[in-house]
């Protein structure tokens, strides 16, 4: 759903300048590491790491980063049968870095190795993906100066896929004279002119999309996937701007604007729904009882700018 949306925030994505994080590559992939050891063991599958010592620094969005390692790693697994392997790799090729993840599944069609990148492209069954991951990560791993190269592991090597991300070391005076954007702005925001916003979105690549988009801007950014966590998010402290799709599952978007406008009447002016079924009854209903700004999808992102600021952005006073 929202293809129109999701192509507009991927423009968005490949035009903002990465984040300058200092990454050590071990520390990136450790939680990961963790988290799909468990997931592996219980599918009967063998997980294995290795990571070159001595590896240097990397500079670079770290949540970006984490976000496509996520993906390749949740590929595989889902790519491989019990009793399978993956493996994952970090190493020092010249001045790159590499992270290969490596699966024994059944590989990738040679027919299909040219697209598996184009946006929502899938070889899962109707339903079971959304066709987004290896091009978000694809252009996550292009903003950073890399590159995210799939191919198949020979039969004689145990068949398979094989994805492998390298990252150049970055020369920090050359980057330095680089412009950030397109217009030679910095569209950093400036230190402490940040506002909290929390953004309810049950898609993930949507999620981070809708982060990437709006940090940049001057936002600080919560993520939520659903109206419960929304809530616990808000009762952690309330903020500035709620951005929020009308549609999410476990507690619909027009349920959480009752709850939150019943438990915090300043945020009433500041939550902005979005959805692709603006005109339908249970939403007009909604629109005309509570007066509440719901924006069609698809939107342009000048609009969607626009409205944060009137609900309390950073440039807001």
């Amino acid at each position: 759903r929202a293809r129109l949306i999701v192509r507009g925030l991927l423009e968005q994505v490949r035009a903002e300048p990465p984040r300058a994080d200092r990454i050590a590559p071990d520390s990136l992939v450790a939680p990961l590491v963790s988290v799909f050891t468990r997931e592996c063991r219980e599918r009967g599958i063998e997980f294995e790491w290795r990571a070159e010592p001595g590896l240097p620094m990397l500079e670079g969005d770290a949540a970006g980063l984490e976000q496509v390692l996520t993906n390749l790693l949740r590929n595989a697994a889902q790519a491989t049968p019990a009793g399978g392997r993956i493996a994952l790799a970090l190493r020092a090729r010249g001045r790159l870095i590499e992270f290969v993840v490596q699966d024994s599944g059944p590989g990738i069609p040679a027919d299909l190795l040219d697209r598996i990148f184009e946006p929502f492209f899938t070889t899962r069954p109707s339903g079971e993906g959304t066709g987004l991951g290896l091009s978000v990560s694809q252009t996550i791993v292009r903003k950073h100066r890399g590159t995210l190269v799939a191919e198949n592991v020979p039969m004689a090597e145990g068949g398979g896929a094989r994805f492998v991300v390298a990252l150049p070391l970055v020369d920090r005076r050359a980057r330095e004279r680089e412009p950030l954007d397109d217009e030679g702005v910095n569209t950093a925001p400036v230190a402490g002119s940040g506002r909290r916003i929390l953004v309810v979105e049950d898609e993930a690549t949507i999620r981070v999309a809708l982060r990437r988009y709006l940090e940049p801007r001057g936002w600080i950014v919560e993520l939520a996937a659903d109206g419960p966590a929304a809530l616990a998010a808000v009762e952690r402290g309330a903020p500035h701007a709620v951005l929020c799709d009308v549609r999410i599952g476990v507690l619909s978007g027009m349920e959480l604007y009752d709850r939150l406008v019943a438990g915090h009447p300043a945020l009433k002016e500041r939550i902005l729904l979005v959805s692709g079924d603006a005109g339908a009854p249970d939403v007009v209903a909604f629109r005309e009882r509570t007066g509440a700004v719901v924006l069609q999808k698809p939107f342009e992102l000048a609009a969607l700018a626009a409205r944060l600021d009137r609900a309390g952005g950073p440039s807001a006073a």
